[in-house]
């Protein structure tokens, strides 16, 4: 995503054209975003609101957690900063919050590091500001609630393939990930039938396997790919 759709993105989960910095995500199947801070700011803006966030552990501030926004929208809210005192120079510059993001794709773990940083603050030396940085499992970013199972997929001399799964009552893809390893049990949305195929999309090699039916168990025999 785009950083200006991940900030106007999570401007409208957040109900305000002037969203403090944060990481949130939006609504129920929603992935996950984060509000860049601006490189120059003339206009406070924070996120306080009147009620704690639910479901947040407690050594999170009373902000983050679980609330709905101006529109009535789910959101969760990970991190926020906030306008505060600053002794680092230029000072109200600083106590406004200005700074940059940082969001790292680790490939080997298949993991999302999302940070933001106060402008004064290298990233080999400093520190993000507090409740960052948010790290999230690739999958985590895809939040829709698993109904069924399909069979554990496993790769026979294919590393790191993509795993694409199509639902063959609309004929539309499900999803594709490209998985660390060489296998991945794939969780569907809806019962029914899929094709799961499996390969690489750099040298054109694929298998697929058609009328998988979903169960609701994940105890099931395994899907074997041999390439």
């Amino acid at each position: 995503m785009p950083a200006v759709a991940a900030m106007e993105s999570a401007a409208a989960a957040m109900g305000t054209m002037n969203p403090a910095v944060a990481t949130v995500t939006a609504g129920i199947d929603a992935g996950y975003a984060i509000v860049s801070p601006a490189s120059g700011n003339i206009f406070p803006r924070r996120w306080f609101p009147p009620q704690p966030g639910r479901n947040r552990e407690d050594v999170f501030p009373e902000y983050t957690g679980e609330f709905r926004d101006g529109f009535g929208n789910k959101i969760t809210v990970r991190a926020v900063a906030n306008p505060h005192k600053s002794t680092a120079e230029p000072t109200r510059h600083n106590e406004l919050v200005t700074g940059y993001s940082a969001i790292t794709f680790r490939r080997s773990s298949r993991e999302i590091e999302l940070a933001n940083w106060p402008g004064y603050a290298g990233p080999a030396t400093g520190e993000p500001f507090s409740g960052w940085p948010v790290t999230i499992s690739q999958s985590d970013n895809y939040g829709r609630k698993i109904i069924g199972w399909l069979p554990e997929v496993v790769t026979e001399g294919l590393w790191n393939p993509v795993i694409r799964i199509i639902g063959e009552s609309t004929g539309e893809t499900v999803y594709s990930l490209r998985i660390s390893g060489n296998s991945f049990q794939p969780g569907v949305f809806r019962y029914g039938a899929y094709t799961i195929e499996a390969g690489d999309p750099d040298t054109g090699i694929w298998r697929k396997a058609e009328g998988i039916q979903a169960w609701s168990s994940k105890e099931r025999q395994n899907l074997v790919f041999s390439f």
